[in-house]
C-alpha cells in the first residue's frame, strides 16, 4: 500500500521531479510528526517553495518519502497524511503546487526482526517493500496516477538528503540530486563515490533553488 494524498491526470508534462520530505523539503528532528505539537516545527528549507514554483512550469511533482515511524509505532499513516495535507496547503498559499504526495510505510521482515518488532504488523512485509525507497514503486504509482508511465518521460530527478534518494534514481535510470541539509555530511564521501561511478547522473546541492536550476538546465 502506498499513501497518495492527491492523485490527478497531467497531460504533456515530460519531465518528473520527486522531492523527499523530511530532511529535504522540511526540517526534521527525526521521525517528523512524532510530537502532537509538530505544527509548531513545520520550516521548510530555504529556496523550496521557490524551486517548486519554478518546477511547475513545466514538470511533474511529486513528494515521495519513507515514513518507518508508521512501522515503530511512533506515528500512524493518518498523521503523515495530516502532515502532507498540511504542507500542502501551505504550499499552495504561496503559489507552489505538488502533483501528489506518496509515503511507504512498509519495512521488512529481517529488518524488524533486528529491531524487536511486531512481525505480526500490517506494516512488516515479508521482503523488502517495492514501495520503500531506494526501490522505485512510489515512482511507478504516480506516473500511473498522471495516466503515463515512467518511459514516457524525458527526464526524471530525485531530490534528496538521503543515499536511497540517489539509489531510487539510479534505480529508474534517472538523476539524483544530493541535498546537504548540513545534517547529511556524514554521507558526503558515498555521495562522491556515486558521482564517480555514474558520471552526469548524481548532483549536489546546498539551496533547492539551485536543485530546480540543475532540472531546468538538463531538461530545456
Amino acid at each position: 500500500m502506498i499513501k497518495a494524498r492527491k492523485n490527478e491526470k497531467k497531460q504533456g508534462k515530460s519531465v518528473l521531479v520527486a522531492f523527499d520530505r523530511d530532511g529535504t523539503l522540511i526540517y526534521d528532528n527525526g521521525y517528523f510528526g512524532r510530537k502532537d505539537n509538530w505544527k509548531e516545527e513545520v520550516k521548510f528549507y530555504k529556496g523550496g517553495v521557490e524551486a517548486i514554483r519554478a518546477l511547475n512550469i513545466f514538470a511533474d511533482i511529486i513528494v515521495a518519502s519513507n515514513q518507518i515511524g508508521v512501522a515503530l509505532g511512533f506515528y500512524g499513516p493518518e498523521r503523515v497524511d495530516e502532515i502532507n495535507k498540511y504542507l500542502d496547503d501551505t504550499l499552495q498559499k504561496q503559489g507552489a503546487k505538488i502533483d501528489g504526495w506518496y509515503f511507504s510505510p512498509y519495512i521488512e521482515k529481517d529488518w524488524a526482526k533486528k529491531n524487536g518488532l511486531d512481525l505480526n504488523s500490517p506494516w512488516v512485509l515479508d521482503t523488502f517493500p517495492e514501495t520503500r525507497k531506494p526501490q522505485i514503486g512510489m515512482l511507478k504509482s504516480a506516473v500511473a496516477d498522471f495516466g503515463k508511465s515512467l518511459s514516457f518521460y524525458k527526464k526524471i530527478f530525485v531530490v534528496g538528503d538521503s543515499l536511497d534518494d540517489l539509489n531510487m534514481a539510479l534505480n529508474a535510470n534517472a538523476i539524483g540530486i544530493f541535498f546537504e541539509n548540513k545534517r547529511n555530511d556524514h554521507l558526503l564521501k558515498e555521495v562522491e563515490s556515486l558521482e564517480h561511478s555514474n558520471p552526469g547522473k548524481i548532483f549536489r546541492v546546498n539551496n533547492l533553488f539551485s536543485a530546480a536550476k540543475i532540472v531546468k538546465s538538463l531538461s530545456i
